[in-house]
């Protein structure tokens, strides 16, 4: 997905991509705390990397469904 894509849903609902969400140090912090475990907060930005998702902004406020179709533009 690129950065500025919009993705519109059957309601009118419309999302516009920001780019990816990319992994940072954060979420591999708390994942340590849980754990207990000290160095997992370093191996979560290189583990995490393109299975983050995408990052999107709301264009118009709806409803988004499992299995709704959308539309990319």
């Amino acid at each position: 997905m690129h950065q500025g894509a919009r993705l519109i849903f059957p309601d009118g609902t419309g999302l516009i991509c920001e780019g990816e969400n990319l992994p940072c140090i954060g979420p591999g912090r708390v994942i340590e705390k849980i754990y207990n475990e000290s160095g997992l907060s370093q191996k979560f930005v290189p583990a995490a990397k393109k299975l983050r998702g995408i990052v999107c902004s709301v264009e118009r406020e709806g409803r988004i469904s499992k299995g709704d179709t959308i539309a990319f533009l």
